[in-house]
């Protein structure tokens, strides 16, 4: 059996009795983790806190605190929830980011975390967190070298890490837009040829998310109904291939294409500043447009068709 199907069925176990949605999130949520690959999701920011889409339930509900590591991460999430809450809400800012780091810990993983997560706010006024979580391979140090990179690089007032419970303890909080392409790299210049750093290089993470969605939906009818799980599923939990192009994750600034991206009525729009079309001789279009466009949007100056995301 693959590895990671009967890695899924021991889980499955405690799942049954969880409503469909969710145990499709935690499948999916599981095989990223195993393969290392990099995850998108989102939170709506309310008055009462972070609340998960899935459920509909505040997101401090899910966190374990039972372990020493459980309460230093339980610790660091709260202060991510109160920042939102403050940032995206009373103040209503858009577009600032956490970056939270959680190094290898015995009771926990022997990997490090990674989540950067932005603050976004709709045109219609809701605000939400967008999420990117990640698993590189490495050493604690390596992980304390990244945040002192971080601190040193975004000349921040702050003393350097030593302890790794200290920084899995503090999420850097920004009350401004930062670049985050430059912490990709210097999270890259201590993790070389990660392939959740590729994959987010490549603006490729929500496409990766969707394929283990429909992963977690095969699963689930399997282990529910018994049937097959389709070949392309089949495909993408048994190895890594080429992933289709994807929208660009909104914390990945280096091209600057996209400050939002959002649903409304079930259609996903996006915030786009300038046409990317191709002209007739071979250029780029580059008109303004600076505005939320959904496909089939026909950009007036180039006449070429958006074709979504």
């Amino acid at each position: 059996m693959n590895t990671i199907e009967g890695l899924l069925n021991q889980y499955y176990a405690g799942w049954k009795n969880q409503p469909d949605n969710r145990v499709v999130v935690e499948v999916a949520s599981v095989y990223l983790e195993q393969k290392h690959l990099p995850e998108s999701y989102g939170f709506r920011i309310t008055s009462n806190g972070l609340v998960d889409n899935t459920s509909g339930k505040l997101v401090r509900s899910f966190i374990a605190r039972n372990t020493k590591t459980d309460q230093i991460e339980g610790e660091a999430f709260d202060k991510i929830e109160k920042w939102a809450v403050e940032y995206g809400l009373k103040q209503g800012k858009n577009a600032i980011s956490s970056i939270w780091i959680s190094p290898p810990s015995a009771d926990r993983s022997e990997d490090t975390k990674f989540i950067i997560s932005t603050i976004q706010k709709s045109w219609w006024g809701q605000a939400r967190l967008y999420n990117c979580a990640f698993l590189v391979r490495g050493s604690p140090d390596q992980a304390i070298n990244v945040a002192n990179k971080i601190i040193s690089a975004m000349n921040l007032s702050l003393s350097s890490f030593t302890e790794l419970d200290s920084l899995r303890a503090n999420p850097f909080l920004f009350k401004d837009k930062i670049d985050i392409s430059e912490i990709i790299r210097i999270i890259e210049s201590e993790y070389a040829r990660q392939e959740a750093i590729e994959i987010i290089k490549q603006s490729k993470v929500d496409q990766v998310t969707r394929q283990a969605l429909q992963l977690g939906k095969d699963y689930l009818r399997k282990a529910k109904y018994g049937q097959k799980i389709g070949n392309k599923s089949q495909q993408f939990m048994s190895s890594t291939y080429e992933y289709e192009p994807s929208c660009p994750p909104v914390f990945y600034t280096e091209t600057s294409s996209a400050s939002e991206i959002m649903l409304k009525d079930g259609i996903k729009y996006k915030f786009v500043k300038k046409c990317g079309g191709k002209t007739w001789w071979g250029g780029t279009c580059n008109a303004k447009i600076e505005k939320f466009i959904a496909k089939g949007y026909k950009c007036p100056h180039c006449k070429n068709i958006y074709q979504g995301c």
